[in-house]
């Protein structure tokens, strides 16, 4: 009898295991109470897909709001949706026929990651997770206009997928989103004139230029929507090996505290970045032409290291998986690691011209693990795995101690009200299974017809947005910079003038750098990691609202190439770097170093940039 009920234990288990794992690999749509039996275009979706209850424990007023799942039309994939939660900036904006004012839609990363925890993690929509469980969110952009989080590609989040109906490649995830749009515009017609402002961030940097590469392609009679502006924050414009290890000296000179003012170690990462070809000179104009082509060499520790890798790092800023889930080769061999030095022959820092034999030119790797073991307080972590490369300032995440999000959205009082999908199982990231032999996406970064999808964007005045936080070392912004000085558009190469106009949020706080060229702006934010609007919402609110959505004219440059502002940067560095703040954050302790100990790292910043500068 033991054995018996053994055996049926064991195979109850299975059969739930694979339950489950169905439950993610395949999923439909609900169809609720209502739901109308003709297409798109007839009458009763609005009123179907309206939010008629407010969120369970929300007591404060609500913009009105629709959310549901549409289809992506994706051919023999009939369950295939992405779903939809739109905010109203005022009740009947995003049902009015006759209105020419702005919409916007806003895509998160990962790629896996929900946009619907953008919206509730991110200070993005009208509610905010608090370590309490929910709050009104008064940086939430249905301030300034109506707002639309969509999960993408399909099988993200609350967005469907039939079995074998993952995106295969980027093409795909922009015919999909494009015949969302399409849908979506025929219950809610009045869109389909009124200028759309698409937003994302992260790997929506991928997402995003895939989607107006395909939208630019369409005859003018097929497109469902006006595209006035596109941008992201962090964006995966290059490859990730290359963006991820180019800018680790500008990281280093913005956050100094991370090798612990060490100007030994500076020195020895500034010749490795000189060995391996990072260092990259950036003019203005860029003089010389195109970068030539690097191609990162790896040492005796072999191919990408996973442990730090895009879309690992992608799940340690999800405040929902707890990070001693982040087990990977780099975090084991971090935590394995002596602290100190002496036994470690890799990070001897005599100035050898030598590529570095372990690490090869992955210095990512190489700063990081010097950090881990020597520096504190990040040498006090238990291993690499609680390390937040993503915001420098917060040893640990500014997200961690939020009350998770699933408890939420995963809610099944929450799901009925929202429409979504009963038979799918929400997680504000799932690691994305790309439908093609090798499961990844293999599409080809966006810098790669960057200088297409720029001319088009011209000639039908679509405004385009790259921006950064000053504090992401996972996304840092000088490999944005990059790869704008990489991008020939409207007759020339790059900006002609580097950026170096001062923007202010409503209070007169400084709150980053903004330029704009030939319809391409460029932003940096001060106190902003890689969720760009987690820490300081109230810079990113009027930074979107003026500048993304308005048209504040501060940074920009006219015809005669001359910025028409004059709000220079003093503490801007040689070479273009904002210094970020002294202190860093860890638990409850706010760590700073000694004053003669800044200065000095600061003397011998400045005296190796000089020295460079005229050699």
């Amino acid at each position: 009898m033991y054995l018996l009920w053994t055996a049926l234990t064991f195979i109850f288990t299975l059969c739930y295991s694979a339950n489950l794992v169905s439950s993610r690999a395949w999923s439909s749509p609900h169809t609720y109470d209502g739901m109308p039996s003709h297409s798109y275009n007839e009458e009763g979706w609005p009123q179907y897909f309206e939010v008629v209850n407010p969120l369970p424990n929300v007591t404060w007023t609500s913009p009105r709001s629709f959310a549901g799942s549409i289809s992506t039309e994706t051919p023999g994939m009939p369950n295939n949706t992405l779903f939809f939660w739109g905010f109203e900036n005022v009740n009947g904006s995003i049902t009015s026929l006759n209105s020419s004012d702005p919409w916007m839609i806003y895509l998160a990363g990962g790629p896996g990651y929900s946009s619907m925890a953008s919206a509730l993690l991110e200070n993005i929509g009208p509610n905010i997770m608090t370590p309490n469980g929910l709050n009104y969110n008064e940086y939430s952009w249905h301030n300034f206009t109506d707002v639309f989080f969509v999960d993408s590609p399909v099988g993200t989040g609350y967005s469907t997928s039939g079995l074998g109906g993952s995106a295969g490649d980027e093409e795909r995830v922009a015919a999909d989103f494009l015949a969302f749009l399409t849908n979506l515009t025929k219950v809610f017609p009045g869109l389909r004139t009124r200028p759309l402002y698409l937003l994302g961030e992260s790997y929506a940097g991928r997402f995003i230029p895939y989607i107006l590469k395909a939208y630019f392609g369409l005859d003018a009679s097929l497109r469902s929507v006006k595209f006035r502006k596109a941008g992201c924050s962090s964006p995966a414009l290059l490859d990730a090996s290359i963006f991820e290890n180019i800018p680790i000296v500008q990281v280093v000179e913005t956050y100094p505290q991370l090798i612990g003012y060490n100007t030994s170690f500076y020195d020895y990462v500034r010749e490795q970045n000189h060995l391996c070809g990072y260092d990259l000179n950036l003019t203005y104009p860029q003089i010389g032409g195109k970068f030539p082509s690097i191609e990162v060499k790896y040492g005796s520790i072999g191919d990408r290291v996973q442990g730090l890798s895009r879309r690992d790092w992608i799940r340690n800023v999800n405040p929902n998986l707890p990070p001693e889930n982040l087990k990977s080769p780099w975090a084991r061999r971090a935590r394995m690691q002596t602290r100190t030095q002496d036994n470690l022959s890799s990070f001897n820092t005599t100035l050898t011209g030598e590529i570095n034999e372990y690490y090869g030119c992955d210095i990512r790797d190489l700063m990081f693990e010097y950090t881990l073991n020597y520096t504190y307080p990040w040498s006090e972590l238990q291993d690499a795995s609680y390390f937040d490369v993503t915001d420098i300032p917060y040893v640990n995440s500014p997200r961690a101690g939020l009350s998770q999000s699933s408890l939420v959205l995963a809610d099944n009082t929450t799901r009925n009200i929202i429409h979504a999908p009963h038979n799918k199982i929400w997680d504000s990231y799932v690691h994305y299974d790309w439908m093609n032999s090798e499961g990844i996406d293999t599409s080809s970064p966006p810098i790669n017809f960057m200088d297409e999808l720029m001319a088009n964007a011209t000639m039908e005045n679509v405004g385009i947005l790259w921006f950064s936080g000053n504090d992401d070392a996972l996304s840092a912004h000088f490999s944005l910079e990059v790869a704008i000085q990489n991008t020939t558009w409207g007759g020339g190469q790059g900006f002609v003038q580097r950026p170096n106009t001062t923007w202010y949020d409503d209070t007169g706080v400084p709150s980053g750098i903004v330029h704009e060229e030939r319809g391409l702006m460029y932003a940096l934010i001060y106190g902003a990691g890689h969720q760009i609007n987690t820490v300081h919402p109230e810079r990113v609110f009027v930074f979107i609202r003026d500048f993304f959505i308005g048209n504040m004219y501060a940074g920009l440059m006219n015809s005669t190439a001359q910025d028409i502002s004059t709000f220079d940067n003093p503490e801007e560095l040689p070479d273009g770097v904002v210094p970020g703040q002294r202190e860093i954050y860890y638990g409850s302790k706010t760590i700073t170093w000694p004053e003669a100990t800044v200065t000095a790292f600061n003397d011998h910043l400045l005296s190796t940039m000089r020295t460079k500068n005229h050699t």
